[in-house]
């Protein structure tokens, strides 16, 4: 334990200096809370399709004209029961309109924490096996404007936990942002680099359209590319945030020729709250759209994936209660290419939807908020995915788009029933529980974990 401490106690030290970001990680008690009080109606003003719950970029920022500094130091520890575990530090500065921030973790498995991707040592150091950072990057807004500059992820559509394309379950990437915002109508572009595989140089782009009432309407249109190439270049025909992957193809204007040598899905998204009590959030992904006889008669169908999630609002003794129940599917031949490298994959993991593609989940669950301080969750969630799935061979070339039978292949089917909770003791210390049961025990059977955060924020 003591090389626990003295080991955190180093990466501090080296780390307080090279603040840098603006996302922040999802063990936080405020993330939680916020996602949770958009069900009843809570501060739509900051809700979006294209921007994370916490980020609040609508609300007027009464701090940005203030010449105060601003930190906040989060250090905590995880550990699931396996004698597996991690330490991390969350490191923000704010000044004005410019805020950063670092998110690194350590980890004594690779495989045990959610959204690690670091690659693991041969050689241990204090138990540890690998290490990265998650979140890292720079940002600006005002009340119009959005910049960000960094390392981390794309969540986009309405609803939480129903995402279909990308989604803040992915490994991160390195990207910049730029989001609009007049008049109730919003404008966002971000373009980044994945990763390099054989030479073949991977990036990812993505621009939509969105409005909002801030009251209770939200909803947006968007499409997001990867494209890549031996030794490929940034695209700058990509680089144009008012573009499409149509025009650019069908003109020749990309630096590598041909329809081949990038992917692009499109989204429509729409979230709708009804008199504060009833939440609808739902999305329509297209990849895939057959209008062409010739492809019609030989037998291609069309690929594409939707999601819904119903919600609905209790209030009690000042304590409140959400019941929600959502629905998933990602067709088999979704978020696939025939170059392998355009798959909606990052780092061997999907980009979107966990379970990758070629299949449906269902979840019906309960909320609840306990004087402002204490959130728990129950849910019971069943997944049905096929051999297809870009979850099983993420690079693999793609050229079977004729009707299967969905999920196609060896269909695994799990029922899962979870638990979890985190509690905020004070200002300072949370604490957070998790347990999963899986009826498929090759896939883990019974999983418990819990994490410790403790903050120390100055202004």
């Amino acid at each position: 334990m003591r090389e626990i401490i003295n080991t955190l106690v180093i990466i501090l030290f080296f780390l307080i200096p090279r603040i840098y970001s603006l996302e922040v990680p999802t063990f936080n008690f405020n993330y939680k809370k916020k996602l949770f009080n958009h069900d009843f109606g809570k501060n739509w003003n900051t809700l979006s399709t294209f921007l994370p719950a916490y980020n609040g970029f609508i609300q007027k920022r009464k701090s940005s004209s203030s010449d105060s500094l601003y930190r906040l130091i989060q250090f905590g520890t995880s550990y699931d029961f396996g004698n597996n575990y991690e330490i991390f530090g969350y490191l923000s500065m704010k000044h004005k309109n410019f805020q950063s921030y670092l998110y690194p973790r350590f980890v004594t498995n690779v495989s045990s924490f959610e959204r690690f991707t670091g690659v693991p040592k041969e050689r241990q150091r204090l138990s540890f096996v690998s290490g990265e950072t998650d979140l890292s990057g720079l940002s600006y807004s005002n009340d119009g404007i959005y910049l960000q500059f960094g390392r981390g992820r794309e969540s986009w559509g309405a609803g939480e936990d129903i995402n279909l394309a990308l989604s803040h379950n992915s490994p991160s990437y390195d990207y910049f942002k730029f989001l609009y915002d007049q008049n109730k109508v919003r404008f966002v572009y971000f373009h980044g680099f994945l990763e390099t595989i054989s030479q073949n140089n991977r990036y990812i782009t993505g621009k939509g359209f969105e409005i909002s009432n801030y009251k209770n309407l939200v909803a947006s249109i968007s499409e997001v590319i990867i494209y890549s190439g031996v030794n490929r270049p940034v695209d700058f025909s990509f680089l144009n945030p008012i573009s499409s992957i149509l025009e650019i193809e069908q003109n020749n204007r990309q630096n590598l020729l041909g329809f081949d040598n990038a992917n692009a899905v499109w989204q429509f998204s729409v979230d709708k709250l009804i008199k504060n009590r009833l939440r609808i959030s739902a999305n329509l992904m297209i990849d895939e759209f057959i209008l062409d006889p010739e492809e019609i008669d030989s037998g291609k169908v069309n690929s594409f994936g939707w999601s819904l999630r119903a919600s609905y609002n209790l209030v009690k003794n000042n304590n409140f209660f959400n019941l929600y129940f959502s629905t998933l599917s990602i067709s088999t031949h979704a978020l696939r290419h025939g170059i392998g490298f355009n798959n909606f994959v990052q780092r061997g993991n999907p980009l979107g939807w966990q379970v990758g593609s070629d299949g449906y989940e269902f979840k019906i669950g309960c909320k609840a908020l306990r004087n402002e301080n204490f959130i728990f969750n129950v849910e019971i969630n069943k997944t049905l995915y096929g051999g297809n799935s870009i979850k099983f061979l993420p690079y693999l070339e793609y050229n079977d788009y004729k009707i299967k039978d969905f999920p196609s292949g060896d269909v695994k089917n799990i029922t899962k029933l979870l638990f979890n909770f985190i509690w905020s003791l004070n200002t300072n210390t949370s604490f957070l529980f998790n347990y999963q049961y899986n009826d498929n025990f090759d896939f883990g059977g019974h999983i418990f974990k819990i994490k410790y955060v403790y903050s120390i924020s100055q202004e």
